[in-house]
This record gives structure tokens, C-alpha cells and sequence, in this order.
């Protein structure tokens, strides 16, 4: 399979809106040009992965900014040479838990010299290893797609080597239609372009759909909606969406945010939205993800680890309850006057041991306090003699059992 896309001059806004829609997209992406491979363009997505900025990457070879992926570089030079896009996947394993790394790339070329690569670097857990060989699997059968319509436009252009120039432009933008079409509709995120509708007063009070991709309907559950108002579709929307929608479309600042929608079906999306076309239409594009399950599991958590600290408290609790009688009866054999050495003996352990149990319970409680962030510290002075006593008495039994001697001496107290 062979695929590469080639770069031509704009001749419309839909170069423009597909490169605005690289720039916003969540996945990591990057631009290389050359045999050295020098960072051209890096998205926002791709500079959040490797934790540095745009200045600081752009200009500076990709051996660089990935000096510990020695396999991703040589895959690198092959792509560029080869003109043959590929991938590549690489385990990083921790204590914690494993990372995989997931290197795409398809080689950039003007006419037939290559000029440069595109890169797609994403950083997923191995639950997620098998959706991203999908997603990738699809996008090289789109490339190829692309790659078969450029062949054929050239044999054409050979044969027709009369037509004008305007008929040449004409199909290169036709081109560039059909490649903006397919990454829309092989987005996994929601994306969608709203006309935003004000009052008198400039407040935002409605939007229309102009175009939604497949990945809008599957992550919303709507249908038809393109030409279609959202106060037609949900009356009751929520006034936040309208006013960050508006500020963008006004402003032109970008944003992004997590909230609920509750016409939705109380579903929670993760939405970057951002102004597209001349100030004055009032048109932002909005990518999103729906992240309901996300959040879902989240509250789960939450609960769980509640209900974990009542169990905490209440074990505490009930533990403490047989300690009592169990005191007030040592306490009565203390007060006994013929009391001879092996009954002192047996009651002295009796109450070391009570007071090590409260201890414990004590310890338990503090683990309750200490998930919660209200721990107590108490600082206190031992005595060492009472320590190695204790210490001594828990191991006594299997003393004995062994039949060992053990000989200590402790300075007076």
C-alpha cells in the first residue's frame, strides 16, 4: 500500500478550514520537512505530548525532540525515501503501568520529489491499542483512495494538455474538496459548523447547523440536523453553550471546556470551538468527544472511596465496643492483694496487649483520616525499655517453642 499527499498551492478556504481543523484536532500531528527532517508546523495537541512549545520545536530536527525513539527515526528516513507511508508501535513499560507510543507517518511530495513527512504521535494505554490500528487502518485506505483520484487527475491532465488553466484550477480544487471531505468524515471526534444568531443587543440566542460529520451523529444520537436550529432541536439548552459559542464567534479566541448538556441526555463533552470564515458570518467549527462514561466512572470512584471511610469509621467503631469490658476486668485483677508472680505476669500481658489492639484501632481510624486529608500527628516521648518489653513478649511463644534463652539487660528507667 503506497499513499502520500502532495502539497499544492491554496486556491480556496478549504485548505484554510482543513488546516484549521489539523491545528484544533485532539490527536498530536507535525509537519517535517526534508531529508533532516526540520519541524515545519506542530498542533497544539502534538506540543501538550511532548511538553514543549510551537518556538520551541519549529526549526529544530525531529532526532531533537525524540532523541530516546531511535526506531521512529529510522522509520523516518524510510518513509522519506521509500514514499511509502507506515507505522509503528512502541511499548514503554513502568512499574505503574505500561504506555504504548504509536508512530504514523505519510511522506509529503511536490510532483515526484519528496519534500517532507507528516507525523502523528499518540501516547495510549493497551485497552486502546486495537481502536487506534482501526483508526489507522482507515486513514491509509483514505490516503490510498487519494493517491488513485491523483493518479487518474494526472493521466488526465497528460491527455489534456489543452485544457486552460482555469479548468486546471478548477480540478485542483475539486481535489482539495474531495481530501477535506474524507478527513471530515474520518474524524473520530463530533465536529460540526454553526452559524451563531444574535439579538439587537448582541447576544448570542440561537445557531444553525451548516455541516456535521458521521462521528456528530454517533457521539449525539442526532439526525438531519443540518440547516436546523438547536433551539428547534433542544428548546431548553442550556444558556452556557450559547455564551461560549458567542464569545468565540465574536472574539475569535479559541476555547475549550468540559460541561454537561442536558437536552442531550445529560451526556458530558470535552469541546474545543473556534471562529472560521470572515468575522462577520458568525461561524465557529466545534470539535468535541463525548466523555460520559468518562465521568461516570469518575462518580463511581468517588463513592466507592466514600463508602470505603463509612466502612473504616464503623469497623473503628464496632472494634472498640469489646475493648471496654475487656479493661474494666483488668483493672479488677489489678485491684486483687494476693495476687502471686505468674497471675502479675499474665495481667501485665493481658493490658499490653489491650493497648496494643487500641492502638491498632486508633491506626485504622487514622487511615480513614488520612484519605480524607485530616490526619493528626502527635508527638510524643517513649520509653525504649517499654518498646524492646513489648517486643519481647509478642515473640515470647515461639521462645519457648525453640527452646532459646534469651538474655536482656535494660538500664533503669
Amino acid at each position: 500500500m503506497s499513499a502520500e499527499l502532495t502539497l499544492v498551492p491554496p486556491r480556496s478556504d478549504l485548505p484554510s478550514l482543513c488546516m484549521a481543523v489539523t491545528e484544533h484536532s485532539l490527536l498530536p500531528m507535525a509537519t517535517l520537512e526534508g531529508a533532516t527532517h526540520i519541524v515545519r508546523f506542530v498542533n497544539p495537541a502534538f506540543c501538550k505530548l511532548m511538553n514543549q512549545s510551537a518556538a520551541q520545536m519549529v526549526g529544530m530536527p525531529c532526532a531533537e525532540i525524540l532523541p530516546d525513539k531511535t526506531a521512529c527515526l529510522a522509520l523516518l528516513d524510510r518513509v522519506y525515501r521509500s514514499g511509502e507511508p507506515e507505522s509503528h508501535n512502541e511499548a514503554q513499560y513502568a512499574p505503574s503501568h505500561s504506555v504504548f507510543w504509536t508512530y504514523t507517518m505519510w511522506p509529503l511530495r511536490a510532483g515526484e520529489h519528496p519534500v517532507g513527512l507528516m507525523l502523528q504521535v499518540t501516547e495510549s494505554a493497551p485497552i486502546h491499542t486495537q481502536l487506534l490500528e482501526v483508526n489507522e487502518a482507515l486513514l491509509l485506505g483514505s490516503l490510498r483512495q487519494h493517491e488513485l483520484t491523483e493518479t487518474a487527475d494526472n493521466l488526465n491532465v497528460q491527455l489534456r494538455a489543452e485544457i486552460a488553466e482555469r479548468k486546471l484550477a478548477e480540478a485542483a480544487a475539486g481535489e482539495s474538496e474531495a481530501r477535506y471531505r474524507n478527513l471530515f468524515n474520518l474524524m473520530d471526534e463530533g465536529f460540526c459548523i454553526i452559524d451563531l444568531m444574535f439579538n439587537k443587543n448582541e447576544q448570542p440566542v440561537d445557531w444553525r447547523f451548516v455541516e456535521v460529520n458521521p462521528a456528530f451523529v454517533a457521539q449525539t444520537g442526532m439526525h438531519e440536523i443540518v440547516g436546523k436550529r438547536i433551539r428547534e432541536l433542544v428548546p431548553d439548552h442550556e444558556a452556557y453553550w450559547f455564551d461560549a459559542y458567542g464569545k468565540v464567534a465574536l472574539t475569535g479566541e479559541s476555547v475549550r471546556f468540559e460541561n454537561c448538556a442536558k437536552g442531550f441526555g445529560d451526556s458530558w463533552f470535552d469541546v474545543n470551538a473556534f471562529r472560521i470564515g470572515a468575522p462577520e458570518q458568525r461561524r465557529v467549527a466545534v470539535i468535541f468527544t463525548n466523555i460520559t462514561e468518562r465521568k461516570k466512572t469518575d462518580a463511581a470512584l468517588t463513592a466507592l472511596d466514600h463508602r470505603k471511610d463509612e466502612f473504616l469509621a464503623m469497623l473503628s467503631h464496632e472494634l472498640r465496643n469489646p475493648l471496654a469490658p475487656i479493661i474494666n476486668a483488668v483493672h479488677l485483677l489489678r485491684l486483687q492483694q494476693n495476687e502471686d508472680q505468674v497471675q502479675r505476669q499474665a495481667r501485665t500481658i493481658i493490658e499490653r496487649q489491650v493497648g496494643q489492639l487500641t492502638r491498632l484501632i486508633d491506626d485504622l481510624m487514622e487511615v480513614s483520616r488520612l484519605t480524607s486529608g485530616r490526619i493528626n500527628l502527635h508527638e510524643e516521648r517513649l520509653a525504649l525499655n517499654g518498646v524492646v518489653e513489648n517486643a519481647i513478649e509478642t515473640v515470647r511463644p515461639l521462645i519457648v517453642a525453640q527452646r532459646h534463652t534469651l538474655n536482656l539487660t535494660l538500664s533503669p528507667t
